[in-house]
């Protein structure tokens, strides 16, 4: 396969906020100087119905219409990079059946589409990925005269199992750093769900970040806020859910909590999206 003929996307779910599209297209372009390689970027749903406008000119395409446009002008092969922490619905149900119901048209066409940032092996998440909150949480320590410290590490709570499972293996990690660390502090580390579906099926979200103030993290001296989240959406933004939770939630002023930066910031994760193109180059983790 050549694979100068190839395109390669790097597509997220999505958004109808603009500073999130933004950042992401930015974060697009910054992997592309990285990688030395023509990379596009598209959301799976919502960003193509954010006006020009307010996105400096330049729309940000839904996924499904790039590909077309991409096959119609004769692409085959094409390089799929999820931005994504773990295996959500979105990648393993909605992405396949967008992508044959495209090949039934074009039954020439190769999609090659990496692991989510988690990497494939979900009980042990890519440490990078740990290392990248703990390195915000060390700088706020560092910073502090406090003794003791509560981490809130927060997703948005999935229908799959194994994305939660993604969260806790990472607050484990995340612990075992900071221990290793900072061992003469006393140093609590517990996960959340932003929100879950109703019904014992989906009991393993628990526990949810409004009952936060009743866990050991929010009892001590300084509470750091972790979002296991990438990028500024309506939930992790300024103002956004989260901000929202918290604010009805936690018995103490919010201003003193603590944040780290989201993920997109850092430059682990541009290392991070470099491997796992690099691996679906040789091997992908899903073609169709």
């Amino acid at each position: 396969m050549n694979i100068d003929s190839s395109s390669t996307i790097l597509f997220d779910n999505g958004s109808l906020r603009p500073e999130s599209i933004i950042e992401f297209r930015f974060l697009c372009e910054k992997l592309s100087k990285f990688l030395k390689r023509p990379l596009l970027c598209a959301g799976l749903l919502h960003s193509h119905k954010v006006s020009v406008e307010k996105l400096n000119g330049e729309a940000m395409p839904k996924l499904e219409f790039l590909l077309k446009e991409l096959l119609k002008k004769g692409q085959k092969n094409f390089y799929l990079l999820p931005f994504f922490i773990g295996p959500s619905l979105a990648i393993k149900d909605y992405l396949p059946k967008i992508l044959l119901s495209l090949k039934k048209d074009y039954p020439q066409a190769t999609f090659n589409i990496s692991p989510p940032l988690a990497g494939d092996n979900l009980r042990s998440p890519d440490l990078r990925l740990s290392y990248a909150i703990f390195c915000d949480v060390k700088k706020i320590i560092d910073e502090s005269n406090h003794k003791s410290f509560g981490i809130l590490l927060v997703d948005h709570g999935s229908p799959v199992k194994e994305v939660c499972d993604v969260k806790n293996s990472v607050g484990k990690q995340l612990q075992n750093r900071l221990e290793k660390e900072f061992f003469d502090r006393i140093i609590k580390t517990e996960c959340y769900s932003m929100e879950r579906r109703n019904g014992d099926a989906y009991a393993f979200n628990e526990p949810l970040l409004d009952k936060c103030h009743t866990g050991n993290a929010c009892s001590q001296s300084v509470v750091i806020l972790a979002p296991l989240f990438l990028l500024p959406g309506r939930h992790a933004g300024k103002g956004g859910d989260i901000d929202q939770i918290l604010s009805e939630s936690l018995p103490f002023n919010t201003e003193k909590i603590q944040k780290t930066k989201l993920l997109h910031a850092s430059d682990t994760t541009i290392e991070i999206l470099k491997d796992r193109l690099n691996g679906c180059l040789h091997s992908p983790w899903m073609q169709v």
